[in-house]
């Protein structure tokens, strides 16, 4: 049976029931301090049975032999029973909130004097008030706030605390894995996500790779049912409430052995040009690559390669300038320590362009007479030579005054051939018959074959003896010397026919011409000379020569 009186105790039960959400434990973004209220605001007599039953934040209530659930988030609940001077049972109750302070009890006792202490410290230290009700029949409800929050920074919800969890080590491209992220503490509600190398695990590519689910309130499961070297990373456990975010990174390194990424193939170069080996792995670790050549034709014995090769970041072979001596086999080895060793045996093969060897550069013919012009290379089949004079290609076939002579030689370098063996040489003739002066010039050698071309210019010189001097003169004359002067002949400036020397003859005039006679050896370019030595009344003819490296000029006209 339930009664009340209406007037005070129902607008106090009014103003309790509009109050009551103050009591329960609320979530706040900021702590409070708190101002001790204990008063007694209101007594309302009621009839309950059974009696003893007390209402309060805590999360349970001990009344005799029962425990009733009334509240979560809060410590127990105690009663303790005491006779009084009176002999008159009082009932003793003690609230122990364990963060967040008791705001309001409600106590179902008999009616009398109520005094309460209540412990709420947010340290953690518990101050005790007792309540005591007198009258052990009838119920009565008392009505009591015991705190009120005004300042910030005393009191504060509990945050959230992530349990440590790792990753399998060892873990190789194929096998799955698990790991769970469990909120240890913290106010509910709680909120779990994922976060992979700083982006979201739901919104990157490997969201259909990876798998999340929820498992009970607290706790988040990532499954990996197939991990590849894209899984390894950072992965973060986040876990928020209203209280703060706790996070927790465990790395996953996905171990893969080597694989080629570019794989090393045969290549091939022109000789004395440059030539990259290319060898690219990966896998994790990343693999060390290294690089050996074979020791002579066959790839059974193999060495460090030459401080002539440079190894690339990436793990390619790169030669500047490839010769002979690089043809051969190569090979390259990847390994990281995960599995075996990839390696791959590759053929280098040195392929030679033309090279001319080496021959006068200058040919010199006399006028009149034929001439042969000698070109000698070597190189790679099919190897061919032309001749050009002035640009222009010579053929046989339009002018039969060329004739071209191809003959195969022997092996005239050690670059050795694309196959490795010695490279073929030829030799070509080019002949002309009664060489002209307009035959003079440079004629081009130019080999070529599949690899690349050499060339080479042969200067051709067509040589004729020199025009005598003119005009041999007395310029001065002593009683015993005679200075003479000429002018040069008009072909002594041709660069092919230029004079080299003037040969001045003299005699008395009843002396005949011959090999013996008295002469002066001149620089060609000379144009006057002094005669001394003469007998004084005496008559004498004098006639000059010139000279080139054909030979010697008619003679000039004699001075008497």
């Amino acid at each position: 049976m339930l009664h009340f009186t209406f007037s005070r105790d129902f607008l106090f039960l009014f103003f309790f029931l509009s109050n009551l959400r103050f009591g329960l434990p609320t979530r706040r973004a900021a702590p409070c301090s708190l101002v001790y209220t204990p008063t007694v605001i209101s007594c309302m007599t009621f009839s309950f049975s059974p009696p003893n039953f007390l209402v309060t934040n805590a999360p349970s209530l001990t009344t005799g032999s029962q425990t009733r659930k009334v509240w979560p988030h809060s410590s127990a609940v105690q009663r303790r029973r005491s006779r009084g001077a009176s002999g008159r049972e009082e009932r003793q109750f003690r609230c122990r909130p364990p963060r967040v302070p008791s705001r309001v009890c409600l106590h179902l006792g008999d009616a009398g004097v109520a005094k309460t202490t209540h412990s709420i410290l947010p340290s953690g230290r518990r101050r005790d008030d007792s309540l005591s009700l007198a009258t052990p029949f009838s119920v009565s409800l008392c009505l009591f706030l015991f705190a009120n929050c005004f300042m910030p920074g005393w009191c504060s919800a509990v945050p959230p605390r992530i349990a440590p969890f790792y990753f399998e080590e060892g873990l190789t491209e194929g096998m799955r894995t698990q790991v769970m992220c469990t909120a240890s503490q913290g106010d509910p509600p709680v909120t779990l996500s994922w976060v992979k190398d700083s982006a979201a695990l739901d919104a990157g590519p490997q969201q259909h790779t990876v798998q999340i689910k929820d498992f009970a309130a607290y706790s988040s499961v990532l499954t990996i049912h197939s991990v590849t070297a894209n899984h390894s990373g950072n992965y973060t456990c986040v876990v928020t409430n209203h209280a703060g975010r706790a996070e927790y990174t465990a790395g996953l390194s996905v171990t893969v052995p080597p694989r080629w990424v570019v794989e090393p193939a045969e290549q091939s170069v022109v000789l004395g040009k440059a030539v990259t080996l290319p060898c690219q792995a990966d896998g994790f670790p990343k693999p060390t690559i290294t690089w050996k050549q074979a020791i002579g034709t066959q790839p059974q014995e193999f060495r460090d390669v030459g401080f002539e090769f440079q190894q690339l970041e990436e793990g390619s072979l790169f030669l500047a300038e490839a010769g002979g001596q690089h043809k051969g086999h190569y090979m390259c080895q990847a390994t990281n320590g995960i599995g075996p060793a990839l390696s791959k045996l590759v053929k280098l093969n040195v392929l030679a362009g033309p090279r001319i060897r080496p021959r006068p550069r200058t040919e010199t013919a006399r006028r009149g007479e034929a001439v042969t012009l000698r070109c000698a290379a070597d190189g790679d089949p099919t190897l061919e030579i032309v001749w050009r004079l002035r640009g222009s290609r010579i053929d046989p076939a339009f002018d039969g005054r060329y004739a071209i002579k191809t003959t195969p030689l022997g092996a005239g370098s050690a670059a050795g051939g694309a196959g490795g063996g010695p490279l073929a040489g030829v030799l070509s003739e080019l002949t002309v018959e009664e060489t002209e002066l307009r035959d003079r010039g440079e004629y081009q050698c130019i080999a070529n074959n599949a690899y690349g071309q050499d060339s080479v210019g042969v200067q051709l010189l067509v040589q004729e003896l020199p025009d005598f001097p003119r005009n041999l003169r007395v310029s001065e004359q002593t009683g015993r010397s005679v200075t003479l002067s000429w002018s040069p002949a008009p072909s002594a400036a041709d660069s092919d026919s230029a004079v080299v020397s003037y040969i001045v003859q003299y005699k008395e005039a009843r002396d005949v011409w011959h090999d013996h006679n008295q002469q002066k050896v001149l620089e060609g370019a000379e144009t006057s000379t002094l005669i001394a030595g003469l007998r004084p009344a005496t008559a004498y003819h004098f006639r000059i020569f010139a000279q080139n490296q054909l030979g010697t000029s008619a003679a000039s006209d004699v001075l008497h």
